[in-house]
């Protein structure tokens, strides 16, 4: 075939092309001699080419990333069946197979996707509570999953029995967000101060229950207001502290910054 015939390439593959030399012509198309079919390919075969050299090299989680969403998808189909098989379950199996354990260790490690697929297959789930008499709802607050309990809105009329409801403890949704964040949750945010904030927001709450809720006591006789207290009172202290420590430094990096201008100022004239 002579070049100037040139008029298009047929190339099975991006990775097929084995590249041996390149031909210069009178114009200003560059090509590439193809060894396996005796033919060329054009400049813009060559930059289709290259970009997938680019893609395969420079971007090679590609690849991981397909992979993950394939398992992700046949995991979503498996927990799918299993939460169709269990629907007509009496409670007595559904202990057997310790279905409460696995929803609060779903809840627990914030795997939302489980919770969501379960409650889609078993609306009714809502209402199962554990041996502590917490549904799942209960377990979002004390562990402090915002992603798993923004479902609670999607239950529409029966926000408001849900919301209701009472542990074994006598305690209600407001006593559980009174209640101190896990560690490893508290410790996900950087300053005292910050995480206090953090656990002001979890108890506003309060506006999902009836106002009566907010003088409840629990079997510690204790109400929300003063259980919120006990349980953060020294989460406040060091609060307190690391405000103070934070504005003293502010004042020092301010005093540092206002010389070192003062400084250059003088030092330009």
């Amino acid at each position: 075939m002579h070049v100037n015939d040139l008029q298009s390439v047929r190339v099975h593959s991006p990775w097929d092309v084995d590249t041996k030399r390149t031909r210069g012509t009178n114009g200003s198309q560059h090509e590439i001699y193809i060894s396996d079919e005796e033919e060329f390919i054009s400049r813009p075969t060559l930059l289709h080419r290259l970009g997938w050299i680019l893609l395969r090299f420079l971007v090679p989680d590609i690849k991981n990333l397909h992979d993950k969403k394939l398992v992700n998808d046949e995991a979503s189909n498996l927990l799918g069946c299993i939460f169709k098989e269990i629907r007509g379950m009496s409670d007595l199996e559904l202990e057997r197979m310790e279905i409460d354990k696995a929803v609060h260790n779903a809840i627990k490690h914030g795997i939302v996707e489980f919770v969501d697929e379960l409650l889609t297959y078993n609306p009714d789930f809502i209402w199962r509570k554990d041996n502590r008499g917490r549904t799942i709802f209960s377990h979002a607050i004390i562990l402090r999953q915002e992603k798993i309990f923004s479902l609670f809105y999607r239950l529409g009329p029966k926000k408001s029995i849900v919301a209701s409801q009472h542990d074994i403890f006598h305690n209600n949704f407001l006593h559980l967000a009174a209640k101190l964040s896990p560690p490893a949750q508290l410790d996900r945010i950087s300053g005292a101060a910050l995480q206090m904030q953090r656990e002001l927001q979890w108890y506003k709450v309060e506006s999902l229950v009836q106002p009566k809720y907010k003088d409840q006591a629990n079997e510690s006789h204790r109400k929300p207001d003063s259980l919120f207290s006990h349980e953060h009172k020294e989460l406040a202290k060091e609060g307190e502290k690391w405000m103070k420590n934070t504005a003293g430094s502010s004042m020092i990096v301010g005093t540092l910054i206002a010389a070192v201008m003062f400084t250059t100022a003088f030092t330009m004239w």
